[in-house]
């Protein structure tokens, strides 16, 4: 699932809908020339209007965002990086591509090799394999040994320490 939403961000960094979009997110003194209102309504339906714009020209790589990895920094900093240079890049198109390639390729590596794509969400966490470790580690151990050991890993009678 992951991956799919990815590539569906990458595919969208080249539709006709995200190019009008980030025109508009692009040159926001235009906009704000064309459909300047007078008073407080005004101020803030112009606010919405332009907000509705750059949520159409970034929501993909957000969703994109949502699902590498909800508040993962290292995630964060290149998706940034990637509005940024769309917006700000004085050759938009390439831009544009470059993102969708890289896009691409990160949905790929989600869909195929999660384990592979540096610092990637597993959907879990990755408890299902801390819980498998601990299982096979649990099943070393000698049945006299278990008898001692308790669930968390101490064995019985000795005070657990932050060590």
């Amino acid at each position: 699932m992951t991956g799919g939403v990815i590539a569906a961000a990458a595919v969208y960094q080249l539709t006709p809908l995200k190019q009008a979009c980030l025109v508009t997110c692009r040159s926001p003194m235009m906009f704000l020339a064309e459909r300047w209102r007078h008073g407080r309504a005004g101020v803030v339906e112009l606010g919405i209007r332009h907000g509705a714009w750059c949520l159409a020209c970034c929501w993909a790589l957000m969703a994109a965002l949502f699902a590498v990895g909800v508040m993962s920094v290292g995630w964060m900093a290149p998706i940034a990086v990637f509005i940024a240079g769309e917006k700000l890049l004085p050759w938009p198109a390439a831009a544009r591509r470059i993102v969708a390639v890289l896009m691409l390729a990160l949905g790929l590596g989600a869909a195929f090799v999660p384990a592979e794509v540096p610092g990637f969400a597993e959907p879990d966490g990755g408890n299902a394999r801390r819980r498998q470790r601990r299982r096979h580690a649990e099943n070393a151990l000698s049945p006299a040994t278990r008898r001692q050991t308790c669930r968390c890993g101490n064995r019985k009678g000795r005070p657990s320490g932050f060590w």
